[in-house]
C-alpha cells in the first residue's frame, strides 16, 4: 500500500477552498490585495499546523473561514495604525536590481566590455 504524499490532503483542501475563502476575504476587506494577503496568511498557518488540525473533531472549513474572518480584522487593525504621507515627488525609476537606470546601463555597458576581453572558450 503506498502512502500519500506530505500535504497532498492539504493540497486538496486549498484547491477545494481557495474560492470561498477569497469570496469571504474579499468581501470584508473590500480592497482584493487585502484579502489575498489575507487568504494566503491563513493558509500559511494552517499548513504549520495542518497535523493538529486534521486529528480534531471540528470542520477544517470552519476553521479556516474563522481564521480569514481574523486575518482581514487584524490587517485592518494594523492598517489603522499606519498613517499614510502623501509623496510630492516620486523617487527616481529603479532598476530590476536596485540600482538607478543610469547606474544600471552604465553597469551592463562595463559587464559587456569585460566579457569581450576574454578569450573564446571563457565565454
Amino acid at each position: 500500500m503506498s502512502e500519500a504524499a506530505p500535504g497532498a490532503d492539504f493540497e486538496s483542501f486549498v484547491l477545494e477552498t481557495i474560492e470561498a475563502f477569497s469570496r469571504l476575504a474579499r468581501a470584508q476587506a473590500g480592497d482584493l490585495h487585502s484579502a489575498q494577503d489575507a487568504v494566503q496568511d491563513v493558509y500559511l498557518n494552517m499548513y504549520r499546523r495542518w497535523d493538529f488540525l486534521t486529528a480534531g473533531q471540528g470542520s477544517l472549513t470552519a476553521y479556516g473561514r474563522t481564521a480569514v474572518k481574523r486575518a482581514v480584522i487584524d490587517q485592518f487593525r494594523r492598517n489603522k495604525r499606519m498613517v499614510m504621507v502623501p509623496v510630492h515627488e516620486l523617487p527616481e525609476k529603479e532598476s530590476g536590481i536596485g540600482a538607478p537606470e543610469a547606474a544600471y546601463e552604465m553597469i551592463k555597458e562595463g559587464i559587456d566590455e569585460l566579457v569581450e576581453s576574454l578569450p573564446e572558450r571563457q565565454r
